[in-house]
């Protein structure tokens, strides 16, 4: 499908910020950076320093080199901030967090207000410790303060294809958490966790001791084994020490300002790089006009460390430019960091030159080691109300066009594959705040504004295949539906189609078959109307999918019946063996033993071919559990025996614990015991072997009823005594109730009916708690056992 590119009309507007040509007397005016006042060659305006313009002239210009692919330039990920040129005081905080630390692990957590220097410490730790963490530096921006804040399994996601761009995604929190700890675990490194909202986004991330853990907020992170630090404003003569650093020509009046701005660190660097632009100034008549801002704010007597920061916020704003503070204003659209090109397209910003002038102000602030720029979150407090509904609407739909047209450059890089398409993925990862900034604005505008609904409905158009990789099904379902609505407002039947093929697959994929069927069932009507063979083909497939996870077997065998014929057409060898095995699965199921036997030999073929051993595990299990059923028992045993054989030759033994115990079954069955305890004995040495204590009780499990049923009490009860120790080694909750269950009914078949219904009692508490079906059963043999008497049930 052609590519929606939606075109905003804009003016472009081109001007710039940078300094103040102000007189002792009159107060000064805004510049208006008339041609007098620019450089001849350049065109741009001049500055009062111009080493500093320079220096903020060359950051920005260093942020927008961009790279000959795609105009997408080198991406560094979740880099920390250099340390500041300028650090002024905090030696007895140093001096304490070197006394407190010893060997891993090493967590330490800065709190207090904002403003007053976190994050720089933070980033100073790196150097203090970079010998005895060296490595990785991965730097979170948790957004702590945004109601929109990334949810730790969002933190998570992003740390994980930091290092693994290619690796699929979890769509659970606890197979995610794993594959996080695996992940993590070997690396090793400093991980700041920047501006968090507190312990509950913290906890699930903390790292193993290999890595330096750093947080920053606002309230202490109240963990064990944190050093916790509450930072306060600086002394006053590291104040005036910090001010005399950044602008020298202050002098005696440096004393009254460090007084306004309350000590607080952001305070005095934004008061401090304001005078160096205005460096003309007469430094009395600089601190009056700043006393001056700071009366108007109307605190009187009670002053606090905010009163310092909006003074000196209210002060630099008051002195930019209108074009600047325009500029200022739109920033806010971005959700957190951006990129100096995205900045100049949606504040329509030419040239970045009023970008330039706001990083001198020090109110952009910018990372050199990402060459990403952000707003403070002060900052963005500050300018909130100030901007109006219009630039702000035109500022987020101009972000929204921005990044939907970044979708379709991650579709283009990630289809040329390789490297390319690793470099797709990163700049997704890089731009996906402002990616779903941009969705979520073209789904709350869609149904009012038609240019809105086309981009709304070219996000997943462009996105679709990156977005199922990154995100969890909740948000991509979000999203679809939202583009789906969209395109059925703007009547596009293709776009429509493409929603509902992608629709279904995600509920599939969140375990919601039914609602995956109805969007299926949709999708292949459409597409049947439009003569799409292939958008048939996707729906025919996850149709087949929703049916097995429904267990409408019945209906499963046609679809994949039909999905198996276009994939023999197309020569596709992996989806034909996979559909062979599934329609065994199915026909199985249903009772059509003889067509699930053809199946599933054939699909046994072609992963042999393949050398597929998991594959083929699964498929001798499923072939001997036919046999079975066919009561063609040397069969089902010569199959059992293969797939043990099997299962034990492949990395992670699967189905060793289920095949043993069939095994052990089947002997009963025909009355072999000593051969059942055998498969079961070797299947416990194996289990041992491989430290696999979830297939270890288990079987521990089946020797005890297997013991019993034999008549030899003593040693069922060895055996089940055995698990019991086992499930509290391991935690294993299940196993735990289950050994508790078989003890009391040993003890309840030697009428030791007290002490039956101690043990039931425990084993019914965890069956509650983790909601087992044998609930019931517990209930009415202790029920039982309380009045006196009553058979245990059989087994």
């Amino acid at each position: 499908m052609t590519t929606i590119i939606l075109v905003i009309i804009a003016l472009a507007i081109a001007a710039g910020v940078v300094s103040k040509f102000v007189k002792k007397d009159p107060p000064p005016k805004k510049s208006s950076f008339s041609e007098s006042d620019s450089d001849e060659t350049s065109g741009r305006p001049k500055l009062r320093d111009p080493n500093q313009t320079k220096k903020a002239k060359a950051v920005v210009e260093k942020a927008i080199k961009m790279s000959t692919e795609m105009g997408v330039g080198d991406i560094k990920l979740y880099l920390p901030p250099k340390e500041p040129e300028l650090f002024i005081g905090r030696k007895e905080i140093f001096k304490d967090i070197v006394a407190r630390t010893g060997k891993p692990p090493v967590m330490i957590s800065f709190s207090g207000p904002q403003g007053l220097g976190k994050t720089t410490m933070a980033i100073m730790m790196i150097k203090r410790f970079n010998s005895q963490f060296p490595g990785d530096q991965v730097f979170m921006d948790m957004r702590g303060s945004d109601p929109k804040a990334p949810s730790p399994m969002e933190i998570m996601s992003r740390i994980i294809t930091r290092f693994k761009p290619n690796q699929p995604l979890p769509t659970d929190l606890k197979s995610l958490t794993k594959l996080y700890r695996t992940i993590i675990k070997k690396q090793k490194g400093i991980l700041i966790l920047d501006n968090a909202s507190g312990p509950k986004q913290i906890k699930p991330l903390i790292p193993p001791p290999s890595w330096l853990l750093i947080t920053t907020s606002v309230k202490p992170i109240n963990l064990p084994g944190f050093i916790s630090i509450h930072l306060e404003p600086l002394e006053y003569l590291d104040s005036h020490n910090m001010l005399t650093r950044l602008c020298p020509k202050l002098s005696h009046a440096i004393k009254d300002i460090s007084k306004i701005c309350k000590d607080v660190p952001i305070a005095l660097e934004l008061i401090g790089k304001l005078f160096a632009i205005n460096s003309t100034m007469d430094p009395e008549y600089f601190a009056n006009k700043f006393r001056d801002i700071k009366k108007t704010l109307g605190h009187g007597d009670n002053e606090t460390p905010a009163t310092g920061i909006e003074s000196s916020l209210k002060y630099s704003y008051t002195l930019l430019p209108d074009k600047a503070s325009v500029v200022l204003r739109k920033l806010t659209a971005f959700p957190g960091s951006f990129s100096a090109k995205a900045e100049s397209f949606v504040c329509e910003d030419t040239d970045n030159l009023s970008l330039i002038g706001l990083v001198q102000y020090g109110l952009v602030e910018v990372n050199e080691n990402t060459d990403r720029f952000t707003l403070h979150d002060l900052v963005r407090k500050y300018l909130k109300p100030l901007a109006s509904a219009g630039e702000l609407a035109m500022a987020e739909r101009r972000l929204a066009t921005e990044f939907m047209n970044a979708l379709e450059t991650v579709a283009k890089l990630t289809a040329k594959g390789g490297k390319a398409a690793i470099k797709g993925m990163m700049y997704f990862d890089q731009e996906l705040d402002n990616i779903k900034a941009g969705q979520e604005w073209s789904q709350k505008n869609c149904s009012r504004d038609k240019d809105a609904a086309k981009v709304c409905s070219a996000y997943t158009e462009n996105g679709a295949e990156i977005i199922v990789k990154r995100l969890q099904p909740d948000d991509t379902i979000r999203w679809f539906e939202a583009a789906l609505s969209a395109a059925q407002q703007l009547g596009d039947k293709e776009a429509e189609r493409m929603h509902l093929l992608n629709l279904g697959p995600e509920y599939n994929r969140k375990n919601q078959p039914q609602k995956a069927l109805e969007f299926m069932e949709r999708a292949l009507n459409l597409c049947g109307k439009e003569g799409d063979s292939q958008g048939e083909k996707i729906a025919i497939r996850h149709l087949g999918v929703a049916c097995m996870a429904l267990k409408n077997y019945k209906q499963a065998v046609e679809y994949l019946e039909q999905d198996l014929k276009f994939t023999q057409a197309a020569g596709e060898i992996k989806d034909e063996m996979d559909l062979l095995e599934k329609l065994g699965e199915a026909t199985h199921n249903i009772g059509d033993l003889q067509k699930a036997v053809k199946y599933g030999e054939q699909a046994f073929e072609m992963s042999k071919n393949a050398g597929d051993k998991l594959k083929q595990v699964n498929l001798l299990k499923m072939l001997g559990e036919i046999s079975q059923e066919l009561q063609e028992t040397e069969k089902a045993i010569d199959y059992f025996e293969n797939a043990l054989d099997l299962a034990q030759r492949t990395k992670g033994q699967p189905f060793e614990t289920e095949i043993t115990k069939m095994l052990s079954e089947l002997a009963t069955q025909s009355g072999d015991i000593q051969k059942a305890l055998s498969y079961l004995e070797n299947g416990l040495i194996s289990a041992k072997k491989n430290n696999d204590s979830k297939g270890e009780g288990k079987i521990l499990i089946e020797l005890g009823n297997t013991h019993r049923e034999n008549n030899d009490i003593d040693q069922a009860a060895i055996y089940f005594e055995d698990a019991l120790e086992l499930s509290k080694k391991s935690g294993n909750k299940e196993l735990e109730a289950d050994a508790l269950w078989k003890i009391s009914i040993g003890l309840g078949n030697e009428e030791r009916l007290i002490e039956a219904t101690e043990r039931a009692n425990e084993a019914l508490k965890i069956y509650e708690e983790i909601q087992h079906p044998d609930i019931m059963t517990v209930r009415t043999q202790i029920r039982k056992w309380s009045s006196g008497g009553g058979q245990p049930p059989a087994e």
